[in-house]
């Protein structure tokens, strides 16, 4: 939420809330995810919004995925537990948490891991990221048709952008 309403004061613009199922509205309303946001429930109202953003913020996943498949360009970024992380990273061995770029090897989203995953280093990425949206862009165009090859049974979900 700090990361959203640092990058908002620089861009005018609306960010949707992906709400979790499980996860009554009112937590989002109560922990203030709310103020000028809009919470987005189910998978067509959560696919629509994306297709119709310029960027995205996320957590490692399948999620990273959906979103090359659409050719959103997006931001990455996760805090684990220390002790967690301490043990992970020592267990698997991989360059990236992105799904994509492990998939292609194009590194098309920045990933914001642990200490980098704070409020104000997201802001600063999200909004050079935006600087850059045309680039950002391309690049998702590429990596799509990339996947698109590995994943040739799979439909293509165009979006608008």
């Amino acid at each position: 939420r700090a990361a959203a309403q640092q990058v908002r004061q620089e861009h005018v613009m609306t960010i949707g809330i992906m709400a979790a199922s499980d996860i009554p509205d009112e937590f989002y309303y109560q922990c203030g995810a709310m103020s000028n946001n809009v919470l987005l429930r189910g998978a067509q109202q959560q696919r629509a919004w994306v297709c119709a953003g310029a960027l995205a913020l996320a957590k490692p996943g399948t999620i990273t995925l959906e979103l090359a498949l659409m050719r959103v360009p997006a931001v990455i970024g996760y805090r684990a537990p220390w002790l967690t992380y301490q043990v992970a990273k020592r267990l698997i061995q991989v360059s990236t948490l992105v799904l994509p770029t492990l998939l292609t090897g194009q590194c098309v989203y920045q990933e914001c891991l642990q200490g980098y995953c704070a409020p104000s280093h997201l802001a600063l990425i999200l909004t050079q990221t935006l600087k850059k949206i045309e680039y950002y862009a391309h690049a998702a165009r590429i990596q799509q048709q990339q996947l698109h090859k590995l994943f040739l049974k799979m439909p293509m979900h165009e979006c608008a952008n």
